[in-house]
């Protein structure tokens, strides 16, 4: 979780842990995947608590983080859904149903052809 928050890559911390990455992955997910807020999370409790003590750097510390931070830690979003294909016959049937631009070109001005 630490070397993920200080930027390292999967491989990088395979070769720390003396592990393979596919290994590092099958038990480490959780701390690969959110090791960033997971120890910001830890460093906030850390100052919290030594706020509670009395300790008025942290006091100041976490007053100027709760005034930069007007709404909650965000969590990474979920892509949407795609929207599931449509089959042959929908497809032929809304292409029948929808009028095609472009029609004035096909008929021409009107006038009679000689």
């Amino acid at each position: 979780m630490d070397l993920r928050a200080g930027g390292m890559t999967h491989g990088e911390i395979a070769t720390v842990l003396g592990c393979d990455e596919k290994t590092l992955r099958k038990y480490y997910s959780r701390e690969l995947h959110e090791g960033a807020i997971l120890v910001q999370a830890e460093a906030i409790r850390v100052m919290m608590r030594k706020m509670r003590t009395g300790n008025m750097a942290a006091t100041k510390q976490v007053l100027e983080m709760a005034s930069l931070q007007n709404t909650p830690m965000k969590k990474p979003q979920a892509a949407e859904p795609k929207p599931e294909p449509l089959g042959k016959k929908a497809l032929l049937e809304k292409g029948a149903s929808e009028v095609p631009s472009g029609w004035g070109d096909l008929l021409g001005d009107g006038k009679p052809v000689n």
